[in-house]
């Protein structure tokens, strides 16, 4: 079904680069903007790239343009001498547990969602799109991976990559730690993880094999749905072959260490007549607890165990000032799906979809398109962030949320239908900085 190929892609020159520890970043969207200076402030990081700055001369967009075809012309990017995969272990840690996530990088085939190949899980938003495909277009380059996952239950394609990687490593460092942010999540400290380690593959048998078991699969995007789908339209715009392929790191969904966290929501502009609201018309489908904020993690506890049966958020409301903390917990199942049309049953169960369509939409009578147009909704993978925005009055309000599941994303991405944006936070994230993936010129 899907396709991928080897590639002989530009990736940082060690002659120039002693370390990728100062080149590489999250991807563009998921870097802390007090964060940001900290990458800027490395020579050659790849943030000048992807989230690039105006000059007087050039827009952002023609600005990281000039910059890439600078490195490239000083040689601080180099080209391999070979197509290759290259097999990756991400070391990281997550509430407190080590672990390592494995997978590889490749170039994907572009294709429509519905020919079913390549499937999306969540819905995309107009203003990112707009703003990569400017990027896109100004660089005729991927400049970062995007991130699929796939179901291999026995494991064939990360056993092949493993017993024929070279033996010498391509890459091996330890991402520099973060100094200037307010907020390092206790759980997981570090968007990129703890430790890298990368093999190049280039045996023609294996690759060959590993193409073969690829394209009986279906490939589902857990992170970038709105790289590819810009990467999509720039190939309908500029049909030439080298365009039709896309940068991506690919992942087992059955390894234990694909983690998910949830993306907790934030609401502006909350009216106290919207708090009596969401309280008197919630009790119809609700239990309605109170929550101890006073220890943040026992109340995450509770909103786990209360939502292993059941649908369970956390609520934080600023109510002048004074905090109150609520945990809302599901009553009757058949009544509130009722509530939720047009949608298949795996749909409907998600947390999400109950708090977007049933209390947002039903409950409190809120537009989504609306909602992200004016950019009343904000998004915190962060919870004591979350919930520290809500107390010093950025936000009056926090729905805390449990994590979906992977088998979730796969069963509504089977369905093709989309989850409501940022359902998911994959962790950790794909660094923005091993290769780049140059069309031709």
């Amino acid at each position: 079904m899907a396709e991928i190929k080897p590639f002989n892609g530009y990736f940082y020159n060690p002659n120039k680069i002693k370390s990728l520890s100062q080149v590489i970043a999250p991807p563009y969207d998921v870097i802390p903007i007090e964060e940001r200076e900290e990458y800027y402030a490395r020579k050659h990081n790849i943030i000048n790239l992807i989230l690039p700055k105006e000059t007087t001369n050039q827009d952002k967009y023609q600005h990281s343009a000039s910059m890439l075809n600078e490195w490239l012309r000083d040689g601080i990017f180099m080209k391999g001498d070979k197509s290759s995969f290259y097999l990756y272990h991400q070391h990281f840690l997550a509430n407190n547990e080590n672990l390592l996530r494995k997978g590889f990088f490749a170039l994907v085939r572009l294709e429509d969602f519905a020919d079913g190949k390549i499937l999306p899980h969540e819905n995309t938003l107009s203003s990112p799109k707009e703003d990569r495909f400017k990027l896109l277009n100004a660089t005729r380059t991927n400049l970062s991976p995007i991130f699929l996952i796939y179901s291999d239950e026995n494991n064939e394609v990360m056993k092949s990559l493993e017993q024929n990687k070279e033996e010498s490593t391509f890459a091996d460092f330890v991402p520099l730690e973060r100094k200037n942010s307010k907020y390092i999540p206790k759980g997981f400290p570090h968007p990129l993880g703890k430790k890298h380690t990368l093999w190049r593959i280039s045996n023609l048998q294996t690759n060959d094999k590993i193409k073969e078991i690829i394209k009986q699969k279906t490939l589902y995007i857990a992170d970038g749905h709105h790289r590819y789908e810009t990467a999509l339209k720039f190939w309908k715009e500029n049909k030439k072959d080298y365009n039709r392929w896309i940068l991506a790191y690919i992942s087992p969904m059955e390894d234990d260490s694909l983690k998910i966290f949830p993306a907790h929501r934030l609401l502006k502009d909350f009216s106290l007549d919207d708090w009596k609201k969401l309280n008197n018309k919630a009790c119809d489908f609700f239990f309605i607890k109170e929550l101890p904020l006073n220890d943040i993690d026992k109340s995450f506890k509770l909103i786990r165990e209360e939502g292993h049966s059941r649908h369970a958020f956390g609520v934080v409301h600023n109510d002048n000032g004074a905090i109150k903390t609520l945990l809302f917990v599901s009553k009757n199942e058949k009544k509130l799906l009722g509530k939720m049309q047009q949608h298949s049953p795996a749909w409907k169960h998600l947390d999400v979809s109950v708090l977007h369509s049933l209390i947002f939409s039903h409950i409190l009578g809120y537009e989504e398109k609306e909602l992200q147009d004016t950019l009343r909704l904000a998004y915190e993978v962060d919870r004591y962030k979350a919930i520290d925005l809500v107390k010093n009055g950025t936000y009056q309000i926090a729905f805390l949320l449990n994590p979906t599941k992977v088998e979730e994303v796969k069963l509504v991405a089977n369905r093709q239908e989309r989850m409501p944006g940022k359902a998911t936070y994959f962790y950790p994230k794909v660094p923005t900085g091993f290769f780049v993936n140059v069309f031709e010129k």
